[in-house]
């Protein structure tokens, strides 16, 4: 990783609990395989990593010693592509960007061969666009994906890739749960079945929207989601917890997502934005920024900061920016 790693934020804790989707059925799993992934560790990017005070608030000490959870929201330009690697090395790829080589770039960097997961939140290449090349860089194990009945040339083109490699492809929709680790647990929230129709953007609209819950943390990964994804959400609140530490803010933060009503229920207390700098559709929208920035101040931007790196023990959270610029 190319650049220095600025410093860890303090803000307050908020509760997470154990997620019980659809009355406590957690419904098909998708248990990921026992092998432990070597990973060599950036010294630099991790040298600041839990130097906040303890003093009980979200942001403070993680000691990198003993099990702990990493986020990477990479710098893919203007798309989505994430990694996420659990405390005993198993390793999820949420999206890829248009351009795979920032997300090779990072699983390369620190020493991540194998893939235990690709999740493809819904198939618009700014968030599939680079997974031939990560097929061709690095093992992918499985893949979690809606499986759109209305998929561009490149999703089909992938699906095709897929079943010729015989990696297994999972439907990502409502009541999957995806155990990462022992105590770790990425709940799928969305998309439900039947997939929602006669919206500006079906395939925005069925993305795969999951929740990470472990011991006091809790990651809440939106995709590409609009308004209806987040009305039909909300419609099951009750069974399906929402209240998230963090927040992979929806569509780039566009104004067709994160509903004033919807982020009520969220209550972040981190919001995660990936974006191109100087994009041409506007994002993130300055409302939905706004609306953000009444429920935390704690807004992270990859077109302002670039690769946003998050670490987490269950209980306390660091976060890093790789051009050592001052986040709010």
């Amino acid at each position: 990783m190319e650049g220095a790693w600025v410093r860890s934020f303090r803000g307050l804790v908020v509760f997470a609990a154990a997620l019980a989707l659809l009355g406590g059925c957690a419904g098909p799993s998708a248990q990921l395989t026992d092998d432990e992934i070597r990973a060599l560790k950036d010294k630099e990017a991790l040298a600041h990593a839990g130097t906040a005070e303890d003093d009980g608030e979200v942001f403070g000490k993680v000691d990198l010693t003993r099990p702990h959870l990493e986020l990477a929201m990479v710098d893919v330009g203007q798309g989505d592509g994430m990694v996420l690697r659990g405390p005993s090395g198993r390793v999820i790829v949420i999206d890829t960007g248009k351009n795979g080589a920032p997300i090779v770039d990072y699983l390369r960097s620190n020493g991540i061969s194998s893939v235990d997961l690709l999740v493809l939140t819904h198939p618009h290449a700014d968030h599939i666009g680079g997974a031939d090349e990560l097929l061709e860089a690095v093992e992918i194990k499985r893949v979690l994906d809606p499986i759109s009945e209305k998929g561009s040339h490149t999703y089909e083109k992938l699906l095709g890739e897929f079943e010729a490699r015989e990696i297994p492809v999972l439907q990502g929709r409502r009541g999957r749960r995806i155990k990462l680790d022992e105590g770790v647990a990425l709940d799928v929230l969305a998309p439900p079945i039947p997939h929602i129709t006669g919206t500006r953007s079906d395939a925005n609209s069925n993305s795969v929207v999951m929740r990470l819950t472990w011991d006091r943390v809790s990651i809440l990964f939106m995709g590409d989601a609009e308004h209806e994804t987040e009305e039909s959400i909300m419609a099951l609140a009750e069974e399906l917890p929402l209240a998230s530490t963090v927040l992979k803010v929806a569509h780039h933060g566009s104004r067709y997502a994160s509903d004033e009503a919807f982020l009520a229920l969220v209550q972040p207390k981190v919001a995660l934005i990936s974006c191109g700098k100087g994009n041409s559709y506007g994002h993130p929208a300055p409302e939905t920024v706004e609306r953000l920035m009444k429920l935390t101040p704690h807004v992270f931007r990859t077109d302002e900061v670039g690769t946003i790196r998050l670490i987490t023990d269950g209980k306390h959270i660091s976060i890093m920016s790789e051009r050592g610029l001052p986040v709010p």
